[in-house]
């Protein structure tokens, strides 16, 4: 696991890798902005995929919440309030959970690994930015995807921007 984590964050010191994340953040948040949605969706897959071999292992899945879960108890973080947001909640997500049981629920075929297909099995992806698909309630299977995350899965999504609370 080290080896992904060094992979992600690509040797940079804790600090660095903070600002790296945040930057990669900015980035990711930026494409999803702009059409189409898979520009987006395979760019927050390429990040997870931390061997850029196309298939996310648990492993992998573990190192980035590594990251993401340092910058977002940075209070010098500089993810901005609304990126800290919604890391926190699908960090809570995860753990509440079981980040095993989330990743398995994901992992449509069982091969211990989640392609792109399959991380956004519940969503319609299409020539309209993700930040659009999103934004569409007939574009995204809401219920199935927070399903993924157990019991507490409902309550998250009611806190996710622009989604009905449950």
């Amino acid at each position: 696991m080290a080896a992904v984590i060094f992979t992600v964050i690509g040797g940079y010191s804790a600090v660095q890798a903070d600002l790296k994340f945040a930057t990669l953040v900015e980035e990711i948040g930026a494409l999803c902005e702009a059409p189409p949605a898979t520009r987006c969706s395979h760019a927050i897959h390429r990040f997870l995929d931390g061997n850029a071999d196309g298939k996310i292992t648990f492993d992998e899945l573990d190192a980035a919440r590594g990251i993401a879960t340092q910058s977002a108890q940075d209070k010098d973080t500089p993810l901005t309030p609304e990126a800290r947001g919604l890391i926190e909640l699908a960090l809570i997500g995860l753990k509440s959970a079981g980040a095993k049981k989330v990743f398995a629920t994901f992992d449509a075929n069982g091969d211990q690994s989640v392609s792109h297909d399959e991380l956004f099995a519940d969503f319609q992806l299409d020539s309209r930015s993700f930040a659009v698909v999103a934004a569409d309630e007939n574009a995204v299977a809401w219920s199935s995807l927070a399903g993924r995350f157990g019991k507490l899965g409902q309550v998250l999504l009611g806190m996710v921007p622009g989604q009905p609370a449950r």
